[in-house]
Parts: structure tokens; sequence; C-alpha cells
């Protein structure tokens, strides 16, 4: 990583103004105790049919049966972390500030660790959830579709409360200008980070299009419906460590995120009916932003087509994590997200390979 040597500059350290974390909600902790585990298991009571009652013989409540269970591993997998230095000659030659050790751990926490919390647990979310559509609402469609997709949860008995729409700035920006926006007090959403009001019955969280899955335009998350534990999170400045003269900060976040196999009723993911937009660098796809609820996978060919949402793409080939591919020249190419059953959950543009 280079670093830039002050000549002449502003004394002033441009600080990139972030969110906190918006999913804080979400992580539930009392639910599921992982102190001293790793792994949890998570069991989940069947309900008996309803019968109707004879006044009169044997088993007059019903013929009873053994009532069934389930049984769900939630294992903990996500062991992220980070360290760099600050070299103490580099802070001198520095203006003042702006190689402060705790100044920098707090850009780290802001800028990496809390949009990676944030988009894996809406990722995890969305790859879960029960209930999934592909329409992109426009300034006069946009209530409709959120009232038919609140009212979708609530014909599957999910309750009422608690319910979170994460959604991005643009959609926000149609919402405020609203009558049916319920522009709730500062107070009353002091807990939630985003929020911006109420509508349809749930809490709208204005999220960076970053943080939310990837190609989706709003998730409606019933916060009982998961669990998104951190287990760990540590973070260190040391000061002249052996063999550095200055500082070594290091940082390790231990978490996961577990939809319950019986409340995956009480999400809905909304997807644009146009996809994400990438770019190329030769054969290489260049990062794309955001958290895929699903896998990403692409197909390169003299001709190729857009997917659409719900075709299959078991034959598509997986994207490494460097976005490097097998595309040749002249070729089109096209990434699409390919969720657990082999179908497309949304898609990109289709490019010409350099």
């Amino acid at each position: 990583m280079a670093i830039n040597l002050a000549e002449k500059h502003s004394s002033a350290v441009d600080e990139v103004l972030r969110k906190g974390a918006l999913t804080t909600p979400l992580e539930n902790s009392d639910q599921v105790d992982f102190i001293g585990a790793q792994t949890v298991k998570v069991h989940s009571m069947d309900t008996a049919e309803m019968n109707d009652y004879k006044a009169s013989g044997d088993n007059r409540y019903g013929e009873p049966e053994e009532l069934g269970d389930s049984v769900q591993e939630m294992t903990l997998t996500r062991k992220r972390s980070f360290t760099y230095t600050i070299d103490a000659t580099n802070r001198l030659d520095s203006p003042e500030g702006i190689r402060d050790a705790a100044r920098s751990l707090r850009r780290q926490l802001d800028e990496r660790v809390i949009p990676e919390l944030d988009g894996y647990r809406l990722a995890t979310a969305a790859k879960n959830a029960q209930f999934v559509d592909y329409y992109t609402p426009d300034k006069s469609t946009v209530i409709s579709q959120i009232a038919s997709m609140n009212a979708t949860l609530s014909n599957a008995e999910v309750p009422t409360v608690n319910r979170l729409f994460f959604t991005d700035p643009r959609v926000v920006s149609k919402l405020i200008l609203t009558d049916e926006l319920l522009k709730t007090g500062a107070a009353d959403n002091a807990v939630l980070n985003g929020a911006v009001g109420r509508i349809c019955g749930s809490t709208v969280i204005e999220t960076p299009e970053p943080r939310l899955p990837v190609g989706a335009w709003g998730i409606i998350v019933y916060t009982g419906a998961m669990v998104a534990p951190t287990k760990l999170a540590q973070y260190k400045i040391h000061e002249n460590p052996p063999g550095i003269a200055g500082n070594l900060v290091e940082g390790l976040v231990y978490y996961d995120a577990f939809v319950f196999d019986k409340k995956k009723c009480g999400i809905y993911v909304g997807y644009n009916g146009g996809g994400f937009t990438i770019s190329m660098t030769g054969t290489k796809v260049n990062k794309i932003l955001g958290y895929p609820a699903g896998t990403f996978v692409y197909k390169a060919a003299s001709s190729v087509t857009a997917p659409k949402p719900g075709d299959d793409l078991s034959a598509w080939t997986v994207l490494p994590a460097d976005g490097s591919t097998t595309a040749s020249s002249g070729n089109k190419l096209c990434v699409a997200v390919r969720g657990a059953d082999g179908k497309c959950v949304t898609f990109s543009n289709v490019v010409t390979v350099a």
C-alpha cells in the first residue's frame, strides 16, 4: 500500500462519513447462546393438527400422535481480521493527526468492518428468504409494492411488530415525499441507525446499496427470524512492537448470521428486474460491490444473453474471488448470482472482453 508523505497539505484529515451498523436489531443474542461453543443445535417442535371433538367414545380429542421436532445446527465460520502499520518516521513527516492510530482504527471500523457485518447479515437473510420477487418499483408503484410485501408476511402469520425494511437511498428519496410514510421522531428511532420512519407496518432503514444483497432494492426482515452473533470483536494498537518503530494495528471479528428454518417466512426480498452492473480489466471481472444472496457465476462465449430470474444456471462457471475468468478477447460475458436451487437470482449487464 503506497504511503504519501506530506509536503504541502491541509492539516485537516478528510474523514469519510459512514453510517454505523444498521443491522444491530438482528443480532438477537438472547435467543441462541454461543458462549463456550462454535456450534449450537436449535430444536424446533412441530405442531399438532386440529380435530373435531367427539363427546363420546375413546380418544375424544382425536387420535394422539407423538409430537415431532427438528434440529438446526448453527456453526460460526466467519473469522475476519485486518492488520497494518503506521511507521513513526512516516507519521512525523505527515500533517498532524493524519496518521493517528486511533483515528485510523475508527476509519477501519466505519469503512470496512461495519459495512461487511451489515452486508453479510442482509445477504444471509436474502439467501434464506421464503418470499422473493423480481420487480423494480417506480415512484408511482413503490408504496403499493411495499404494502404487498408486508401483506404477504402478514398472511404467513408473521408478527406485525419488529419488521425492518432495509432499502437503498433512491427508494427512500421516493418515500420521504409521500404521505404514507409515518415520519417518527428521532427519539423513537434512536436505537435504529438509519431509521427514517415507518410505512405499511415496517420501519424504514436507509441502507447504502453496497450493503444490500447484490441486485436487491429492498428487503423486509422480521427481527425474530434470524440470529446474528458477534462472538468476538477485538482490536489492538501496539506501540513500538519488536521490529517496528511506530504502531502495529490488529483486529479480529468472529461472527456469523443464521435464519431459523421455521421462520424463513419472516423475510421478503425484492430484486431489481434490471440486475446490476459489472466492468472488466482484460479477462478479469472488476470487484463487485456488495454481498450476493448466493454465488457469483459467469458465462463467456461468442454470444451471451443475460438470464432471467429463475433461469437454470447450473451449467454456469463459478466466478473466483479475484474475478479471473477463462474468457477470450472478443467474447461476450455475463455474471449472475446463482441461488441454492441453482436458479438465477439476479444478473449483470453483458460486456465484451477486451
